[in-house]
């Protein structure tokens, strides 16, 4: 018989684990693994024999979970972990060491978190069932103190030890262990019958014991160490069998040890059996909930431990301090379980709960309660239903908010008859650079929602508060301040689409503009009633260049319906700030435009620096010349390299900057071709010396001019703008060799001598050089290249003070780049620039 149950229990397994790697490697099912699991089945359909049980038990096999894991695997398929199909009996009836590897351990912790996914749990996978935290991770020190007091009321057993000491004639310590038969003895006394019997008891029957043996001798007796006893756990376990704890063990420290309870285990009606009786029934609610541990009593030996299956339960989620899923001992209601999950929090909508169940044909409905109520509070709750508390909106009602341009904006109960001078009562909260002339009022109509908006003149409230354009506030307005700034129109940007989202079929937005020669130009709010004075302080008044003689408004009529008209009109803004004629009531989609005055223009400004006169900022006027402000500043003086000048402009430094930019994708691009070509690469580090000195290169704007004659009238003179700079620097007598020589240097000018003269001072050209492309870059910063080839074509050619010498790098022998001569040249030219500019 034996031989027979482990080849059945080797069936079982060799079944599920031929299933599991077939199922892994995607093999098809053999007609062997077929009978094999045929003959596993028909053995677990049988009753159990207690017998077979048993040797498996010894053996080291729980059959009944190996047949659970057979049963689910022929239902669902689903592949069973080793570890859930072979386990020791002694893990499951004895109280061992944890010798777990961090696999197991992990393995075990993860199988104490439930899923939550029962049939009859309410379906939403952000709630949790409430309370099996409390057993969540391995139990490693949950256990009773053995030093702590013990109650008057213990009742001894086999094991405890008992500390015995007699003092007065005679002077003696005793450690006494009750033994099996429940007893202890005395010298002179005997044996004593002290097991079943309370720790009180106890104490009397041996203080009266010895005081008939001995005279004159006094006994004090305390508790030593306790005994451990046997006591069991079934059900919903985790890990149900067999626990040796100590005598002082209540329920809950069992159900620690055993690793608390399972996913579909009740949290409410844990039973604790004595001889075949419940002897207490515990609630983990009153623990968790209110602290009361007065149903978790103290075990004694041979005592069960039974956790029954979860019963009803109900979720609840939304505004409530505690969203989960909380199982039902009794028929709760609403109120019951608001309570379970710790009550309302503030922003919970009471009057629109909802009770999420499904209705005795399978379909999901949905109740609506109202919390304000005792109907609603005591409507009762079903198995699997979910209360829904939504929270409130964020809009507020009876409240009035200011924004904007003061220290202390924020909320204000609203009253009837609150005014805007009862929230701003004075200047001292508004911030600096506040605008008085224009606030402004957003205000929700009621029932509609739509937005309208009211013109506020703070500075005629603040100075007359009797004014009536104190306007009454009404419930949700707000009361915005601005500063004097150019980007209001940009703060109003989202009031004015919504302005434009909420117009509908036949309806316009009310939405004007204004642009031109105001501060703050853009589309504003047409508030109620608006005037063309009013908008003007919207957009933050006019700037000093406006020509408020004629102004244009630009009109769209769409009264017709088919068709829209158009109509300009000129309207003289003085006239009306006099009031001599009447202010202008706008309509939606005006568009105001206020032109500059005729030949207006901004101040304009020119730097003159170095060898000038008077150095210095000049403003000029439109159309003024460079030789005019020269003549202004007093000329140049005598040591004024004029030859030299530096006249740069914003507008060509900007042009230059796009030009490098050009240029530096043009050599990446260039890099790129020559890298894909066979046998051609340019290195990294070759690629990152070129784009690093573009890098470093700053355009300059300059512009070459012939300024001896600009200055003597015989070059065509140049019309100055704004910003221009002219750095004039002293006369210089040196002649620079600078590239591919030896020693790059200055040399003294000498009218006698010729380029190739020059460049013999430096060391003569390397053997890099190429001697094809040499220029000079001249002291005005233009770049002279003569035509033709070798030296011959040097011959004619003039060196003047203050000139540069380049000798370029051959790049068909460095470098693959046909870019590279170019970008060098740049280079050089901008570098003798920005070294002229330092120098002045």
């Amino acid at each position: 018989m034996k031989n027979k149950v482990f080849t059945v229990i080797f069936a079982v397994i060799l079944s599920i684990h031929t299933y599991q790697i077939q199922a892994d490697e995607g093999l098809p099912v053999d007609m062997n693994f077929q009978k094999a699991l045929k003959d596993a089945q028909r053995f677990c359909q049988k009753k159990m024999d207690p017998m077979i049980a048993k040797m498996a038990q010894q053996a080291g096999y729980d059959v009944e979970s190996l047949c659970k894991s057979l049963k689910k695997l022929s239902a669902s398929g689903q592949q069973i972990k080793e570890s859930e199909i072979s386990k020791r009996a002694n893990e499951k009836t004895e109280n061992q060491p944890e010798k777990d590897s961090k696999k197991d351990s992990k393995q075990k912790d993860k199988q104490l978190e439930p899923s939550f996914q029962q049939a009859d749990q309410p379906e939403d996978p952000q709630l949790q069932l409430f309370g099996y935290d409390l057993f969540a991770g391995k139990p490693t020190t949950f256990q009773p103190n053995a030093h702590a007091p013990v109650e008057p009321n213990y009742l001894l057993g086999p094991g405890d030890e008992l500390n015995i000491q007699f003092y007065g004639k005679v002077n003696d310590y005793f450690v006494q262990v009750v033994q099996r038969d429940g007893s202890i003895s005395f010298p002179k006394i005997g044996p004593v019958r002290v097991a079943g019997m309370s720790f009180v008891e106890v104490k009397q029957l041996i203080n009266r014991k010895v005081a008939e043996e001995y005279i004159g001798v006094k006994v004090s007796v305390s508790l030593g160490a306790l005994r451990s006893m046997q006591v069991f756990v079934f059900g919903e376990a985790h890990r149900p069998g067999r626990y040796s704890v100590p005598s002082l063990s209540t329920i809950t420290n069992v159900l620690h040890l055993s690793g608390g309870v399972s996913e579909i285990a009740s949290l409410r009606n844990i039973q604790l059996k004595r001889k075949g009786k419940i002897q207490a029934e515990l609630d983990l609610y009153d623990l968790l909930l209110h602290g009361d541990r007065s149903d978790d009593i103290r075990l004694q030996a041979g005592d069960t431990i039974f956790i029954p299956t979860i019963g009803k339960t109900a979720g609840i989620q939304g505004q409530v301090r505690r969203p989960a899923i909380y199982e039902l001992n009794t028929v709760p209601s609403v109120r019951k379980l608001i309570d379970l999950a710790g009550g309302l929090l503030p922003k919970a909508f009471k009057s629109k709960a909802r009770i999420k169940r499904v209705d005795h044909l399978g379909f999901m409905t949905v109740l609506d309660i109202d919390l304000r109520t005792d109907k609603g509070l005591d409507a009762k709750i079903k198995n699997g239903d979910l209360l829904v508390i939504e929270a409130v909106a964020d809009d507020a009602n009876n409240i009035v908010t200011l924004l904007g341009n003061i220290y202390h904006p924020g909320e204000f109960l609203w009253e009837e008859g609150l005014k805007v001078s009862d929230i701003v009562p004075s200047s001292d909260g508004l911030k600096p650079n506040t605008d008085l002339n224009f606030a402004l009022i957003r205000r929700e109509l009621m029932p509609s929602g739509k937005i309208t908006t009211l013109f506020i003149d703070l500075a005629e409230i603040l100075s007359n508060p009797q004014s009536s354009l104190n306007y009454s506030l009404l419930p949700r307005d707000e009361l915005i301040i601005f500063a004097n700034q150019p980007d209001r129109a940009e703060d109003l940007m989202q009031l004015v689409m919504q302005l434009q989202q909420q117009a509908r079929v036949g309806e316009v937005s009310k939405v004007v503009s204004i642009a031109g020669a105001v501060q703050s130009p853009g589309d504003y709010p047409m508030t109620e009633n608006m005037r063309l004075t009013q908008l003007v302080a919207a957009a933050g008044g006019l700037q000093e260049q406006a020509y408020n003689q004629s102004i244009e408004l630009s009109r769209s009529d769409f009264s017709s319906g088919e068709k829209v008209v158009f109509s300009h009109q000129t309207i003289n803004l003085v006239s009306i700030f006099a009031g001599k004629q009447p202010d202008i009531i706008l309509k939606p989609y005006d568009k105001i435009n206020i032109r500059n005055l005729p030949d207006y223009r901004e101040i304009m400004t020119v730097t003159l620096g170095g060898e000038v006169l008077l150095p210095g900022d000049y403003t000029f006027l439109n159309g003024e010349t460079l030789s005019s402000v020269i003549a202004r500043a007093g000329g140049l003086t005598s040591s004024a390299h004029s030859d030299a000048a530096v006249f740069t402009r914003e507008t060509l430094r900007e042009r230059e900057m796009q030009k490098i930019e050009l240029l530096r994708d043009q050599v990446k691009a260039d890099i790129t071709s020559v890298n894909l070509q066979d046998g051609k690469s340019v290195s990294k580090e070759h690629e990152q010396q070129i784009l690093g000195q573009l890098d470093k290169e700053r355009a300059l704007g300059r512009l070459v001019i012939d300024l001896n004659g600009i200055v003597q009238g015989s070059t065509a003179d140049i019309a100055l703008r704004d910003g221009d700079q002219l750095l004039v620097p002293e006369y210089r007598q040196e002649v620079s060799v600078m590239g591919e020589v030896p020693w790059p240097s200055a040399h003294q000018y000498d009218a006698t001598l010729r380029i190739n003269d020059y460049l013999g001072l430096a060391g003569g050209a390397k053997a890099s050089a190429d001697k094809d492309r040499i220029y000079v870059v001249k002291v005005n910063g233009s770049v002279r290249i003569p035509k033709g080839s070798g030296w011959p074509r040097w011959g004619n050619f003039k060196i003047e003070p203050g000139d540069t010498v380049v000798v370029p790098m051959d790049m068909d022998q460095q470098s693959s780049l046909s870019l590279w001569s170019e970008v060098t040249r740049i280079i050089y030219q901008l570098s003798l620039g920005a070294a002229a500019l330092k120098n002045l």
